[in-house]
């Protein structure tokens, strides 16, 4: 198609509109155009075309209104770029807390979670800060900033699905900060998808949700940081759980190989 039929930049206007009749798939697959967007891509109207024309887009535009829904589709793009929200990004192994002091250089919110853990040595022991999750940090930024992060040293990559950095929901950055208030209470353990979902109703932990275990035959919590596959667990009160919302089957207990 002539380039010279559609108008310069993201100026949709009725010139467009008009250069309709001159083909018939000019798909709008929104997913495709968010995905670009989230990686960084400056798209005119003209890049529409060609991409969508590239992968044979599903059905014709020829409506201004079309046009509008692709404006409101990127906008809405725009937004989530300028939006800070936590992203998981994965280091070289015991490069956490290099990579935490050079975030914090650069002025990147970031939350690396440390526990206490007493080290022995040969003539002394030590109370050091180890990271809970091994290899794992989480950041809050914008899309925008991705590659700032990505230029810390140690930093390998951001966890990503379908090529975009995942978000993790806030709720779970802050349970973990509120279970770590009470580090001794805390211990460090495996993921795995099982158990139905409960919510504390009291203690210090209330209103915090998770999966119920039995681990070395105590009951404990499990908060998840689904993203990373990881989570923490902390002992608790069964006359504090309830059966949370999110889920209508019982709770159920399970047991841990120990």
């Amino acid at each position: 198609m002539p380039e010279h039929l559609f108008p310069h930049g993201n100026d949709i206007s009725e010139s467009l509109v008009n250069s309709a009749s001159h083909f018939t798939h000019l798909g709008t697959n929104a997913d495709n155009y968010l995905s670009l967007m989230n990686k960084g891509s400056s798209l005119t109207s003209f890049d529409l075309f060609r991409v969508d024309h590239r992968n044979k887009g599903n059905f014709c535009m020829k409506t201004v209104s079309d046009f509008r829904s692709l404006s409101t589709i990127k906008n809405k793009a725009m937004d989530l770029r300028q939006t800070p929200r936590w992203y998981a990004i994965y280091t070289r192994s015991r490069y956490e807390k290099k990579v935490s002091m050079e975030l914090e250089q650069r002025g990147l919110e970031h939350f690396l979670p440390l526990v206490p853990q007493l080290r022995y040595w040969k003539d002394r022991k030590k109370t050091v800060h180890m990271p809970i999750f091994p290899g794992y940090l989480f950041v809050n930024i914008k899309l925008s900033e991705k590659i700032r992060v990505l230029q810390a040293n140690g930093v390998v990559r951001f966890i990503e699905f379908n090529g975009s950095p995942s978000p993790i929901p806030n709720a779970q950055i802050e349970d973990v900060r509120q279970l770590l208030k009470y580090p001794d209470r805390v211990e460090t353990t495996s993921y795995f998808n099982c158990g139905d979902p409960v919510e504390i109703t009291a203690g210090p932990f209330s209103g915090i949700k998770g999966k119920i275990i039995h681990r070395r035959g105590k009951q404990r919590l499990l908060v998840a940081i689904e993203i990373i596959q990881q989570a923490i667990s902390v002992e608790i009160d069964s006359a504090w759980l309830k059966h949370s919302t999110d889920s209508s089957k019982r709770a159920s207990l399970y047991r841990s190989a120990a």
